[in-house]
């Protein structure tokens, strides 16, 4: 991380391969070929914005405790992009968080070939918020998320 911040700080601007495997994204070969297509996508990535995201996934790992909303956290077990390991960590210090791990799919799980399941387990947990009277948002709700610009 030292190195990636100084190499910041002399070229900013600099880019450099983002190494994204599209593959991870999602078992269905139609979402990895639209990816691949998009000219919206970019394989490269400045060193500002690689830092800034090192710097985001440091300071959001410990911060689960700070969470005072209700959560669900999804993730594919075999995400080769983010850590479901990370993401369960950070779940567990969660007041309250549901999390499902879904096996066998990859980072994107609403453009996996179950995705209508788990559109499904989605509005079925918010429906149980409404449920539950959880259909407003509290008072501060970004307060104590991490963010350095609050």
């Amino acid at each position: 991380m030292r190195i990636l911040r100084a190499l910041r700080r002399v070229a900013p601007r600099r880019s450099i391969a983002s190494n994204l495997d599209p593959q991870g994204l999602s078992r269905d070969p139609a979402v990895v070929e639209a990816y691949l297509a998009d000219p919206l996508v970019h394989r490269q990535m400045t060193l500002s914005l690689a830092d800034e995201m090192f710097e985001a996934m440091e300071r959001a790992a410990g911060g689960g405790a700070n969470v005072e909303v209700p959560m669900m956290m999804m993730h594919g077990e075999d995400d080769p992009i983010c850590s479901p390991a990370a993401s369960e960590a950070f779940a567990r210090d969660v007041p309250g968080c549901r999390y499902r791990l879904y096996r066998g799919l990859r980072h994107e799980i609403f453009n996996e070939p179950e995705q209508e399941g788990i559109f499904e387990a989605m509005q079925d947990w918010i429906l149980e918020r409404e449920a539950e009277g959880e259909n407003e948002p509290p008072e501060g709700l970004l307060r104590g998320v991490g963010s350095r610009f609050e």
